[in-house]
């Protein structure tokens, strides 16, 4: 599914929540509403066993004024990586020619809650954003480039997780959104070396640690219309 056909869908769920939202939320000078592109960097902490470095993530968000301090949202949010040339003493670039050209993406699909702290009003202000989300992996298609004395199956496997950020929120000339925070998490069966508990290839371990080792803290920015 491309970015294009995820993006249409979370718009179409946007459409829908906000014919929802309770008119009598006092929101923004009644607008109640909020339609982002978001973006996230985080750093690999173990970095020099996983090369990976930074981790840049794009998405779409919306929240829903629903109280004065309350609202609930959905987001969507994804990042690529390559392989690195080595993993283990099997699958590194001397036994699989190629494999640090090989792209592993990962798309997460998130719940929002939003508690504005006491002395905001939703959506403007100091928030605690606790968010639910289920991400799924997929990488490349080995045998496309590396032959078939080369060739193994692509993974594809899927995470859950919760994350929780500290952020702020302003608005400016009335429309435009600007929000910024501090976000940590924890994705389940994604803990390093967890392939080995798991049972599963080191390539499929590797894809778990990268979404846990991204999602361990980072730098979420926003930037987004108010309606």
């Amino acid at each position: 599914m491309s970015i294009f056909i995820r993006s249409f869908s979370f718009v179409l769920c946007f459409l829908l929540l906000s014919h929802f939202v309770d008119a009598q939320a006092p929101g923004y000078k009644g607008k109640k509403v909020i339609l982002s592109a978001n973006s996230n960097i985080s750093y690999d902490p173990f970095f020099g066993r996983y090369k990976n470095g930074f981790f840049f993530k794009f998405g779409v968000q919306s929240e829903f004024v629903l109280a004065k301090n309350f609202s609930l949202g959905l987001s969507y949010i994804q990042y690529s990586t390559k392989f690195p040339d080595y993993i283990d003493n099997y699958y590194s670039s001397s036994m699989f020619p190629g494999l640090n050209t090989k792209t592993l993406t990962s798309y997460s699909y998130n719940l929002d809650i939003y508690q504005y702290t006491k002395g905001s009003t939703a959506p403007l202000g100091t928030f605690i954003r606790y968010q639910v989300f289920y991400m799924t992996s997929v990488s490349e298609d080995f045998y496309e480039d590396m032959g078939p004395e080369y060739s193994f199956s692509p993974i594809d496997f899927s995470n859950a997780g919760v994350s929780i950020t500290v952020g702020r929120k302003r608005i400016f000339a009335d429309i435009i959104s600007l929000s910024y925070g501090l976000k940590f998490g924890y994705t389940f069966l994604g803990m390093p070396f967890m392939d080995d508990v798991l049972d599963e290839s080191p390539l499929q371990g590797y894809g778990r640690s990268n979404n846990f080792l991204s999602m361990m803290i980072g730098l979420d920015v926003s930037v987004g219309i108010v309606l």
